[in-house]
């Protein structure tokens, strides 16, 4: 049985704790133990982190890299808001029960469903592997001004962590650039919408757009994770554009039936979103599903 490979790039768009806790996600699954062979590789980067431009890297290696950010609290900590669901007064507007019962909640600790249990397959095409199936490597690609956004908004860069292995926007030596390779899912997230409209329109002049018009062309999952607001009818043209090829549009919009209590809760639903539609079985909340 092969084991999986997926791509996720970062690009500069508002919006770097979507691609914090995507990777963090991601860690949490299945490993291929053939995909852990040593440390963590940087692919495509002259020297060292510090030569390749990627700045603000964690001082441990021995760390994830990704932390938790800062100014994550309880929304009922903040002034003015409900301390808890049950005081919030939603289960009265929206008919959810007073109480969500375990199954409810977020679990990122707990393994993942087995397969066939409350989801559905979601992608442009019938997924070639077994939703279960490990992952043997995760590629990960930022553009450059992906890492100085993260730095400012989550007050930490990104160091790849596990069967990750980052590379360089510029290296179209990569294997995904090519429609041979085996990486089947590529997530963009946060996708910026110059990113959006060049992907849209077949300009692939960097490794990102390389690899999301190999996606297209090979009729595998590319799913692209807009945070922009408003749109303009630039934006949605090119969107469109995208849904007609395949490609699958999941903007960064949280929902709030499970009753969110943190920022991380939030984040999470569009997170969980995104790995349902990549093809991945996972313990989330799902509306009236035990």
């Amino acid at each position: 049985m092969n084991n999986r490979k997926i791509i996720v790039a970062i690009t500069g768009a508002s919006g770097a704790i979507y691609a914090v806790k995507l990777l963090e996600r991601l860690r949490k699954l299945p490993e291929s133990r053939s995909g852990l062979a040593g440390p963590p590789e940087l692919h495509g980067l002259p020297g060292s982190p510090e030569l390749s431009g990627l700045h603000g890297l964690t001082d441990s290696p021995g760390q994830a890299g990704l932390h938790k950010l800062p100014g994550l609290h309880r929304l009922a900590d903040s002034p003015g808001l409900p301390e808890s669901p049950e005081q919030s007064g939603l289960h009265e507007l929206t008919g959810l029960p007073e109480s969500p019962g375990p199954h409810e909640s977020h679990r990122l600790d707990k393994s993942p469903e087995p397969h066939g249990q409350g989801m559905q397959s979601h992608g442009q095409t019938n997924p070639s592997h077994p939703l279960q199936e490990p992952l043997a490597e995760v590629a990960v690609i930022l553009t450059a001004n992906a890492e100085e956004i993260m730095l400012y908004e989550t007050g930490a860069g990104y160091t790849p962590s596990g069967n990750e292995k980052l590379w360089s926007n510029n290296d179209f030596n990569a294997p995904f650039a090519s429609g041979s390779s085996t990486y089947d899912t590529m997530i963009i997230c946060p996708a910026s919408m110059g990113m959006v409209g060049r992907i849209a329109h077949g300009v692939s002049d960097d490794l990102i757009t390389r690899a999301a018009d190999v996606m297209l062309k090979e009729r595998r999952r590319l799913i692209l994770v807009p945070r922009e607001t408003p749109y303009s009818l630039i934006h949605i043209t090119n969107m469109k554009l995208l849904t007609e090829t395949g490609a699958v549009i999941c903007p960064a919009t949280p929902s709030f039936y499970s009753r969110p209590q943190t920022i991380d809760d939030l984040v999470m639903t569009v997170i969980d979103r995104v790995l349902t539609l990549a093809g991945f079985t996972i313990d989330t909340y799902r509306w009236n599903e035990q």
